[in-house]
């Protein structure tokens, strides 16, 4: 892996997935020589995404390098592992790169912020995350309870004939086609 000494360059620490939101205030650091930084590759290498995904996330400012090689090469560090990590977690909940935006804010505007105000944005952007997932809870709750129906209605209503006439059930069956709000 790629190590090189930077001069001060502050990044926020605001991986904000459910198992690590203790790391969303963690003060601003200088990166030191003794850190270990990884080019773009080695960063797409090591959290199994593309080179063009990564260029993607820093344009929609989800990520952003926190210093180039003497070549131009992004650098990225540590906890620019945990922000892709919280990324791919919110995508794996099918929440959209417009959604991860705004849980975990600009990295930009984050990299600015005093302390108090990156608390602040942390706590918002938690209550924010809280939210979705009440929202994302409740829509399967109500998918179950429709799948739970119509289970019901196939064991206590509906005649073997049905099975073969897949969407054409019978006139008045509730097992029309299911269509999801």
């Amino acid at each position: 892996m790629s190590t090189a000494s930077q001069s001060s360059v502050n990044s926020p620490d605001v991986f904000m997935a459910p198992h690590a939101l203790h790391a969303a205030a963690a003060p601003d650091r200088a990166h030191t020589a003794g850190e270990e930084l990884f080019t773009i590759g080695e960063l797409a290498k090591l959290c199994d995404v593309t080179v063009r995904t990564l260029r993607y996330y820093e344009e929609m400012d989800l990520i952003a390098p926190v210093g180039r090689t003497s070549g131009k090469y992004r650098l990225y560090d540590a906890r620019s592992i945990k922000r892709l990590q919280a990324i791919q977690t919110f995508q794996s909940l099918n929440y959209s790169l417009e959604q991860i935006l705004v849980i975990l804010g600009p990295y930009s505007r984050i990299e600015t912020l005093e302390k108090g105000e990156r608390i602040q944005n942390t706590r918002r952007n938690v209550a924010a995350q809280k939210a979705m997932v009440e929202a994302k809870l409740t829509a399967l709750q109500e998918i179950r309870s429709e799948l739970d129906h119509r289970l019901k209605v196939l064991s206590a209503q509906c005649d073997p004939c049905c099975a073969e006439k897949a969407d054409t059930c019978h006139e008045g069956c509730e097992l029309q086609p299911i269509h999801w709000s």
